[in-house]
């Protein structure tokens, strides 16, 4: 789990993302850059809407999906919409990335990163992208330690984990 400003950000569901398989169903993988100083809530929703029409516009034309899987992937379209209209809250998110299959898996991730907006309708969940950023982002260790104890750190995606509590010295105390 990230942690940022005191907000939980989400990106311990990646695994379950990146695993998720359901033959026959297809994933709305959703991004949205709803960082505020970038965007408003309204230019992102209105580039949303615009999105999901366009979206929706297509699923009609295309002759790969019967009626009953557009139906299915119209529906998680209008329930990405839904969320992200009516319940969602950016804080100090720069990019959510929304997964909805047609069998009703659904993952929301929030990232303190930007990522180009785009909704890709695919089999599997669109993750080129966010596993391409992830790859080159740099992870640090950090050790503090002071006569008496050490504590290690790992810092990665603006999250602070501590791996190893404390040591205490085995130094005799009157040794300087």
């Amino acid at each position: 789990m990230l942690k940022k400003s005191g907000n939980e950000i989400n990106i311990s569901g990646l695994e379950e993302v990146y695993d998720y398989m359901s033959p026959g169903n297809y994933v709305v993988s959703a991004y949205l850059l709803v960082d505020g100083l970038r965007t408003s809530r309204k230019d992102y929703l209105t580039w949303l809407n615009s999105k999901i029409k366009e979206k929706k516009t297509s699923l009609d034309k295309s002759a790969d999906l019967d009626r009953n899987q557009k139906k299915k992937v119209a529906s998680a379209l209008d329930k990405v919409k839904a969320y992200l209209s009516e319940k969602f809250k950016s804080d100090s998110t720069r990019t959510v990335i929304i997964f909805a299959s047609t069998d009703g898996f659904w993952k929301e991730i929030r990232l303190p990163f930007i990522l180009r907006s785009r909704i890709v309708i695919d089999p599997k969940p669109y993750i080129q992208n966010l596993r391409a950023y992830l790859k080159n982002y740099k992870s640090y260790g950090i050790l503090l330690i002071d006569r008496e104890k050490a504590k290690i750190y790992s810092a990665y995606l603006n999250e602070i984990r501590e791996y190893l509590a404390a040591f205490t010295s085995d130094v005799p105390s009157r040794v300087n």
